[in-house]
């Protein structure tokens, strides 16, 4: 990764989203560079295991410059022994890579985990000589494969396509070799593991008792080992509004919402409560209202009989035990350092709350990631002295907030952030001290503890206001 042709000091940090929250903070970040002034900066990373990450580009406090940004991935070349196996990391849905084997590379060897129980099935093809599918497990973790531990082979003649099908496979780690038999050959090696059943009885249950958004990345299609639909299982334990979404498609998938009120494991008549089944890769989702307390299932099914695809499930709750309070599931708050908050809309509204960034002073910001939408497509509504911003009590304690609308109705309140990313510009809110144009900023304010019961000795929170302050001197 390279950040160059910059006119002022700019900064890049590459970070993984690891417990799949939808906020990055420092303890998330990989690798950065935060070189000064207008020179390149770069981040050089090896052995990244599969999955998604987040690179983030910043200006160096109110420093504005264009900038070109360019990456370059490899796998790393597969070897023929466990020390030096390509290694994929911890395989969720479908994932497929082209390679060669021959005479004097006779074999290719992936390393792959798998992070819960899950159905397994792996296909070789493309092949225009004889290559042959082995798969190991590493059932005593002691990071070598011995023939004992092979669990699947595949050794059909010819060109024809290899494939090995397991079932319940434990969470482990596990290797793929691509053998050669005969001559050399060109392959397509697909690897897909799926954690959804493909029955009510035998349907994953996603647990919903935090209160926060759960979100899952999976694969159905024709090569789903499922066999067509992934079957969710949740429990609502009280009366909930329900938001689910499916997104991040390659090809059509829809998403159905079912109740099996007579708990015979079959989908009967009357038994589906909602259903998204737009065309293409449009986002699907259901929202339903005042949900009851019960089991329900989520199915998430191929919108045709060719269709293969990746996909991303979201979903959340909003108890209403509590309407006068934002669930977890709609309020994001930081954690004091550096966090970039990626809004999850439930029932229209998301709160954030910045909450103070230690890290400020090395360039770091507490931001919002909207770069899926145009700064002129929404409108603010900001909070000045006398006027503008929106009144509301998040659970602790009534106050102004600054406010981003969007066309659909969707609404973020917003506290504490020094940063917006916008698809078309980034919007700075930090104060720099000395700069002329300090009377313009508009996040300037200072931060009342009011929720803080023990912020010194002997003080009657409930009487005594308390207001803290913090300089920087830069001694």
């Amino acid at each position: 990764m390279r950040l160059d042709q910059l006119t002022s000091d700019a900064d890049i940090a590459l970070f993984q989203d690891v417990n799949g929250d939808g906020r990055l903070t420092s303890d998330e970040r990989l690798a950065r560079s935060i070189l000064g002034g207008a020179q390149a900066d770069s981040i050089n990373i090896s052995a990244l295991t599969y999955g998604e990450y987040y690179l983030q580009v910043n200006a160096f406090f109110d420093s504005e410059t264009n900038y070109r940004l360019s990456l370059s991935t490899a796998l790393s070349e597969p070897g023929s022994l466990v020390n030096n196996a390509a290694v994929i990391g911890t395989l969720t849905g479908q994932w497929s890579i082209n390679g060669s084997v021959s005479p004097q590379d006779s074999r290719d060897r992936y390393m792959f985990q798998l992070a819960e129980t899950s159905d397994l099935q792996i296909y070789l093809g493309g092949l225009s000589n004889d290559a042959d599918l082995r798969l190991y497990y590493d059932a005593n973790g002691d990071g070598s494969i011995s023939s004992n531990e092979r669990i699947g082979t595949s050794l059909r003649s010819g060109t024809q396509r290899e494939q090995i099908s397991l079932n319940n496979l434990s969470a482990g780690t596990y290797y793929v070799d691509v053998d050669r038999y005969l001559g050399s050959t060109n392959y397509n090696l697909q690897l897909t593991a799926d954690t959804a059943g493909a029955t009510f009885n035998s349907a994953r249950t996603i647990d919903l008792s935090s209160g926060q958004p759960q979100v899952l990345r999976e694969f159905v299609g024709a090569f789903d080992p499922s066999y067509d639909s992934d079957i969710f299982r949740i429990n609502l334990t009280e009366t909930s509004d329900v938001q689910i979404t499916l997104d991040q498609l390659s090809a059509d998938a829809d998403i159905l919402l079912i109740q099996d009120t007579n708990r015979n494991g079959i989908l009967d008549l009357g038994e589906t409560l909602s259903r998204s089944i737009l065309p293409g890769i449009s986002l699907d989702q259901i929202t339903v209202e005042q949900m009851s307390a019960g089991q329900y299932f989520i199915v998430v099914t191929p919108g045709t009989s060719t269709a293969n695809t990746n996909y991303r499930l979201s979903i959340v709750t909003d108890r209403s035990a509590n309407p006068t309070s934002p669930s977890l599931s709609n309020w994001l708050q930081g954690n004091y350092r550096a966090n970039t908050f990626t809004p999850i809309f439930s029932g229209g509204q998301v709160i954030i709350s910045g909450n103070g960034n230690i890290e400020f002073g090395s360039g770091e910001r507490d931001q919002i990631n909207l770069s899926q939408y145009l700064s002129t497509n929404v409108s603010f509504n900001l909070a000045s002295a006398t006027q503008g911003g929106v009144r509301f009590d998040p659970g602790n304690g009534e106050r102004m907030f600054d406010a981003i609308n969007f066309t659909d109705g969707q609404q973020i309140l917003f506290e504490g952030i020094d940063t917006l990313v916008f698809a078309d510009r980034t919007i700075s809110l930090s104060i720099t001290p000395n700069d002329p144009l300090f009377n313009y900023q508009w996040n300037l304010h200072a931060t009342g503890v009011h929720n803080d019961r023990r912020y010194g000795f002997g003080i009657d929170w409930q009487r005594t206001p308390v207001l803290l302050g913090i300089g920087d001197s830069k001694a």
